[in-house]
């Protein structure tokens, strides 16, 4: 029943120091990075998250002691399963503060699912968000599908205000949010590989003031349980609905969305219909309990992921206009998608442009029938870029760039397979940086961004002035 705020006009020191600082890209102003209604969102839900995230601890505590939750842990996570249940809250909490935070976008906009930033608009001074990108490329749909529905719920669940007009104006669209995929479970691109062809990885540290989470995607969530913006014939997922009070949490509170991110999507007894695909809280239990830094298991040797289980990520949203390229860590490009094409040269460019490093994940391909579908994937073949370099590790680029011509040339006479993919993983791991994404039970300085699967942290090359000692692999 609370209200959100409504935010005073900033300071006229303010406003001055903005006038001296103004820049213009593409003619157009640069925005606060976070707007004096931004910070006071972030302000009243970090309020609400507290209170919240004490409330539910003693449920998640009930929880991570009962029977059926023990019986999961001691068949998935032998390791991790002697450890009390307020050593398992602090575990997930931790690796929850630690987890990759991703915005997946596509190359080029034909390929995309809905409007958001691509290669193109990545020369901007900040990290756009979908309607800045709209408004650049003139797509708006307000009749229907993710655009709308992700509107309502940026109204609805994080107090943002409402368009004046059928599409909104610069200043309004600055006001909005960044969509992020949480990556808990570790997966080597980071997000879904059907949101786009690159992840982009934020740097937590610079963020962690802006991002505001929520407890499943709530695109789906809205689809699903507030039945808006869903297009004809579109099967919307059975959600427990129920399981969420739409309190939203932040990095530091968030004890009060672990368990609807869990029950969202079945419960114990009776699995869902439709989308859910006979799942269980139990099988997002074992998926998540696995794959995440809480288990002490290798990382090359996690099950495979598919996009249902994939699809249970915490939506930890950035509210504000995130400064490049500070506010970047890393890219991640589709190997699936971009792997030996103009596009994926394109991107590598990019990252060298911005001193940003590059990681490739193997993802998987998407189905012919629908780009949000895809079979299953091993989501644990992560590897570094030796071409962008900026690391302080590497592998052979010779051998890199001889498989990046051979997937070129298979490119030009048909489509790539999952096959494909199996057999280029082979001889890409023979020569290749594999690296796993950091955990906080197994942490690197803040400057590094990855774990190479032989042990050392992988960071950035001479990064605020540190030698690192170069491992290369040969």
């Amino acid at each position: 029943g609370s209200s959100f705020p409504v935010c005073a006009r900033p300071a006229a020191a303010m406003v001055l120091r903005l006038i001296a600082i103004i820049a213009l890209a593409r003619g157009q102003p640069v925005p606060d990075e976070q707007t004096a209604q931004q910070k006071a969102l972030f302000a009243y839900h970090e309020e609400r998250a507290r209170a919240a995230s004490a409330a539910a601890t003693a449920d998640v505590l009930q929880f991570l002691e009962s029977d059926e939750f023990r019986e999961v842990l001691r068949d998935c996570c032998a390791d991790i399963a002697h450890e009390t249940s307020m050593e398992l809250l602090q575990r997930y909490r931790d690796e929850a503060r630690s987890a990759e935070l991703a915005h997946a976008f596509p190359a080029n906009a034909l390929a995309s699912v809905w409007p958001d930033v691509t290669l193109k608009e990545m020369d901007f001074p900040w990290f756009l968000n979908e309607w800045q990108a709209a408004l650049l490329q003139e797509s708006f749909n307000t009749t229907g599908g993710p655009q709308v529905v992700n509107d309502l719920m940026q109204q609805q669940l994080y107090g943002c205000k409402a368009f004046k007009g059928p599409k909104p104006t610069w200043k309004e669209a600055a006001e909005r949010l960044i969509y992020i995929a949480h990556n808990m479970r570790r997966i080597d691109f980071a997000s879904i590989p059907s949101f786009g062809d690159v992840s982009a990885i934020f740097n937590t540290t610079y963020v962690q003031k802006m991002v505001i989470i929520a407890p499943y995607d709530t695109g789906q969530y809205g689809m699903a349980c507030k039945h808006e913006g869903v297009p004809k014939g579109f099967p919307t997922p059975e959600l427990n609905c129920s399981s969420w009070r739409e309190v939203l949490g932040t990095l530091e509170h968030l004890d009060h969305l672990i368990l609807p991110n869990l029950e969202m999507f079945g419960n114990w007894t009776a699995p869902g219909p439709s989308l859910s695909l006979n799942r269980t809280v139990k099988d997002h239990v074992r998926s998540l309990f696995q794959r995440s830094g809480i288990s002490t298991a290798r990382y090359e040797a996690l099950p495979p992921e598919d996009i249902m289980e994939a699809m249970q990520y915490l939506e930890a949203n950035i509210l504000g206009n995130p400064r490049l390229p500070s506010s970047v860590k890393f890219l991640i490009g589709n190997v699936a998608t971009l792997f030996g094409t103009v596009d994926g040269r394109r991107l590598q460019l990019l990252a060298q442009r911005w001193g940003w490093p590059l990681f490739w994940g193997m993802a998987g391909v998407l189905t012919q029938k629908s780009k949000m579908l895809i079979e299953s994937f091993p989501g644990q073949r992560r590897f570094g870029d030796p071409v962008v370099g900026q690391l302080n590790a590497t592998g052979s680029e010779e051998h890199f760039r001889e498989l990046w011509m051979q997937v070129e040339h298979l490119r030009s006479t048909r489509n790539v397979t999952n096959a494909d993919l199996d057999a280029l993983w082979q001889q890409l791991s023979e020569s290749q940086l594999l690296v796993e994404p950091l955990k906080a039970s197994n942490p690197c300085p803040d400057h590094c961004v990855a774990r190479a699967l032989s042990g050392p942290c992988v960071c950035r090359e001479n990064s605020r002035g540190q030698q690192n000692q170069q491992i290369v692999l040969v």
